[in-house]
């Protein structure tokens, strides 16, 4: 999850070598359908498949954000130059009999605006 952020971070470049097309980077972390089009509650901006804060400190310009299932979570802050990853462990059975509803079960998940919260800590004790 961390090295999908860096790539982003890094315009699509990875040992020097271009992986995506920087315009794709671009393109796609910036903000296509508006917070009050998306109607999320934290006032994220969607891009192409990244999710955009809509944060005004300095180190959330330009920021995007892959949100993912049980509380997974990818922020990209170009500002500082740093990758903020949370990893929910769920064990592989545990996601293959949820996937074949053998299951109903939901672990306690951190929502986007509990991540947001810290996330934002972390940034100002790093900028």
């Amino acid at each position: 999850m961390a090295k999908l952020g860096q790539l982003m971070l890094q315009k699509g470049k990875w040992g020097g070598k271009t992986i995506l097309p920087e315009t794709w980077v671009s393109e796609s972390t910036k903000m296509h359908v508006t917070p009050e089009r998306t109607k999320s509650k934290e006032g994220l901006g969607y891009g192409y498949l990244w999710w955009i804060p809509t944060s005004t400190t300095r180190a959330f310009e330009g920021s995007y954000l892959m949100n993912g299932n049980f509380g997974q979570f990818v922020l990209c802050l170009p500002a500082i130059d740093t990758v903020i990853v949370h990893r929910r462990a769920v064990t592989d059975e545990f996601a293959v009999a949820r996937n074949l509803g053998k299951t109903n079960y939901e672990p306690t998940k951190v929502n986007v605006a509990e991540f947001l919260q810290i996330a934002e800590m972390a940034a100002a004790a790093l900028s």
